[in-house]
């Protein structure tokens, strides 16, 4: 998947993009009708010479929130004020893509892909067809653009319909184009119904201000823009990589920058300005953390994409060769992998084509596969201790390979750790016990010899507390088992029982026997 960073189309926003090594850009045409053929070429050319993935937007959605006001004022408020307003520069709709068709046959060349004008909403659907019969009559090959709109411009009475409407108009246009686009802000199953028709066919897709990083991660699109890396010039926003995750963290925690001296080292970036809040450097910066969220976890995950490998990528990339998988736990297969980890390039333990070797414990794995059929407990809990460690184990490792800067994601992991470990013995306390707590003198008392009754100690006022051994409980029989759990004087229940062995926790190295 492509993430193409939009706003590229000013020069300060192209240089800081390719300084960090932006390999996909998008640029909305709304900014280039305004400069001069001179100046556009200027800026097209960096992205030429640099080898980048360049789409091109019509500039609907600026367009839109420019002009569409105006437009629905004066078409519904007929008479007011309002209406006999216009922006200042206002273009006509029809004037707009007579300019954009001219514009396209000067510098289209420079583009991978360029798009519709998709202002349906202002001009309806079926301008919009016509409008792209006319590029393609002109020699243009412009995306075209779904929108929820289709579904209303054929109308639908049910929602069920509505469905069927949209299977059927996204189907069209799969059938026709190599390239399509998808609008923004819809439901995620939305978008897998609407990919799972275009992955069958092999099309390409792109998700327009795909801004949620959970949603486009895991979806199957070609492509995605966002202008998110921008966000920390206008609102102060930094985005930090760690782990698999790109993090973002609010106005209030700038601090953290400063744990990045070396990497804007690395990218180039002026790390004085980044800490006086410079916007070039700030953008710089998180510009150089989404481009390597994009290289070590969005280009490996979707590698395998139908779309992907219809545009004829996957060639160049070779699929992990797993080993073969031994024994029962075949779990095993779902490890660590040198050529899809995102520190392959630091890590002392890389191996091409081999899963992780870093030296986890697999004692608990294996203990796993030694009772298959049966489920164990206490082995199933030694199995989530080990791979917890094995996930701190790993965080460590890469801490260090990313240059030794503190990750404070890790502190959390070895807290983490240390409470399963806490949690574990105390579910493996080898005490076997039954803790009842009773209020009054019901049966609960008179079964297990409260104070009077054949021992016990004294109860306070308010209630009794009695801890009896669990052989001693088992004793009793069902019948008086029964009345004692319902019994109408017991306000609160407690049973802790423990039945593993002494030598079983022995085996444990972080079970303290003194403890």
């Amino acid at each position: 998947m492509r993430i193409c960073f939009a706003g590229a189309e000013k020069e300060r926003s192209m240089d800081e993009l390719l300084s960090v090594g932006a390999e996909n850009l998008l640029c909305s045409y709304f900014y280039f009708r305004k400069m001069s053929d001179s100046k556009a070429t200027t800026i097209l050319e960096k992205a030429k010479e640099a080898g980048a993935f360049v789409m091109l937007d019509s500039g609907a959605h600026t367009y839109f929130s420019f002009h569409g006001k105006s437009l629905f004022h004066r078409k519904h408020i007929a008479g007011s004020s309002v209406a006999k307003e216009k922006p200042k520069g206002y273009v006509e709709p029809e004037v707009y893509i007579l300019e954009y068709i001219s514009w396209l046959k000067k510098f289209g060349h420079y583009f991978d892909v360029y798009v519709e004008l998709d202002i349906d909403s202002i001009v309806g659907v079926e301008k919009i067809e016509e409008w792209r019969a006319l590029m393609e009559e002109e020699g243009l090959t412009p995306m075209p653009v779904y929108h929820t709109s289709y579904e209303g411009y054929y109308g639908y009475d049910s929602p069920m319909e509505q469905l069927t409407t949209r299977k059927r108009e996204w189907t069209k246009l799969v059938e026709k184009y190599e390239y399509i686009g998808i609008q923004g802000g819809m439901e995620k199953s939305e978008y897998i119904e609407m990919l799972q028709i275009s992955d069958k066919a092999g099309r390409k897709v792109h998700g327009f201000a795909m801004t949620n990083k959970d949603v486009f991660r895991n979806l199957t699109f070609y492509s995605v823009d966002s202008t998110s890396w921008m966000m920390g010039a206008q609102y102060g926003v930094t985005y930090v990589f760690s782990g698999d995750e790109l993090k973002t963290k609010d106005p209030d925690h700038k601090s953290v920058r400063a744990n990045y001296e070396d990497w804007c080292e690395k990218h180039s970036i002026d790390y004085a300005a980044l800490m006086d809040d410079s916007s070039g450097a700030v953008n710089q910066f998180n510009a150089s953390m989404w481009v390597e969220y994009q290289n070590l976890v969005i280009t490996p995950m979707h590698r395998n994409d139908a779309s992907v490998i219809a545009a004829g990528e996957r060639k160049e990339i070779k699929a992990v060769q797993r080993p073969e998988v031994r024994g029962k736990d075949q779990t095993a297969e779902f490890g660590y992998h040198c050529n899809t980890c995102y520190i392959a390039d630091k890590c002392p333990f890389y191996k091409k084509d081999s899963t992780c070797s870093i030296p986890f414990k697999k004692a608990a794995l294996k203990a796993q596969g030694e009772h298959a059929g049966k489920f164990s407990i206490e082995k199933a809990l030694n199995a989530v201790v080990e791979q917890t460690y094995e996930r701190l184990q790993f965080a460590l490792v890469a801490e260090k390979a990313k240059g030794g800067l503190v990750n404070p994601d890790i502190s959390k992991e070895i807290d983490r750790f240390v409470h399963v470990c806490q949690k574990v013995r105390e579910i493996l306390n080898p005490q076997d016990s039954i803790e009842i707590k009773a209020k009054g003198n019901g049966i609960i008392s008179q079964l297990f010899g409260g104070y009077g009754k054949g021992g016990g100690t004294k109860p306070s006022e308010t209630g009794k507390d009695h801890r009896y051994d669990a052989d001693e409980y088992e004793n009793f029989d069902d019948q008086k088992k029964r009345e004692a759990l319902e019994d109408s004087d017991v306000e609160d229940g407690v049973i802790e029982m423990d039945d593993e062995p002494e030598k079983v926790l022995a085996e444990r190295p972080w079970y303290d026997r003194g403890n």
